[in-house]
C-alpha cells in the first residue's frame, strides 16, 4: 500500500479524467495530470468486467503498486497519476513483459514533460 500521501483520493478523480492526459499500453491506460505537491500519487484501477473475482483484481493492484513503488525514485515528481489495468494479469504470465509495458508508459510521460518543458 502506498503511504497515505501517495494516494489520490476519491475527490480528486474527476479532476484528472477530465483535465488530464492520456496514454495507452498493452495492459493499462494511464492518465496523468500535473499537481503542485512534490510529489506523486499514484491510483490503481481494475473494473470488475475485467476481473470477477475480488481476490484477483486484489493481486493485480498489489503487483502494480509493487512496480510503482519500486520505480517511484526514476519517475518524474509532481503529478497525479492513475493507472487502469485494461487486461487480465495472469499469475502465470510473465511479469517483466508486464512490468516493461508500465514503464515504457512511464517512459513516455518522461518524453512528454520534458517536450513540454523544454
Amino acid at each position: 500500500m502506498f503511504a497515505k500521501k501517495n494516494r489520490l483520493k476519491k475527490r480528486d478523480f474527476k479532476k484528472l479524467f477530465k483535465n488530464s492526459y492520456k496514454e495507452k499500453g498493452k495492459f493499462f491506460n494511464i492518465f496523468w495530470k500535473k499537481n503542485d505537491l512534490g510529489y506523486n500519487r499514484y491510483a490503481v484501477v481494475i473494473k470488475n468486467k475485467i476481473e470477477p473475482k475480488a481476490v484477483r483484481r486484489n493481486y493485480s493492484k498489489r503487483f502494480i503498486r509493487e512496480i510503482l513503488k519500486k520505480n517511484d525514485n526514476n519517475l518524474i515528481p509532481n503529478y497525479d497519476i492513475s493507472c487502469i489495468i485494461i487486461k487480465k494479469i495472469e499469475k502465470q504470465k510473465d511479469k517483466s513483459e508486464i512490468e516493461k509495458d508500465l514503464l515504457n508508459l512511464f517512459a513516455k510521460l518522461k518524453k512528454w514533460n520534458d517536450f513540454r518543458s523544454g
